[in-house]
């Protein structure tokens, strides 16, 4: 019967506590909406995808390094 009682009263501190918590919402973005997207382009020479604000410009193309660029304008 003790048993029992301990049980009903843990049980009740838990259902309380639970309870009394403030309840945490979480906040998603709207679905139509992309998360932080980089646009990737692909290096001429080795076909490598870098962000495209890293990219080396060439006279055939973008590369991923100034190495690529002299090596495949040379």
């Amino acid at each position: 019967m003790k048993f029992l009682l301990i049980i009903l009263l843990v049980l009740a501190g838990i259902w309380l506590w639970r309870t009394q918590r403030p309840q945490v919402t979480r906040t998603k973005k709207p679905e139509g909406e992309p998360t932080d997207v980089l646009n990737m382009v692909s290096c001429a020479h080795c076909s490598v995808h870098v962000p495209a604000g890293e990219v080396v410009q060439g006279k055939k193309g973008a590369y991923c390094s100034a190495d690529h660029r002299q090596r495949a304008e040379a």
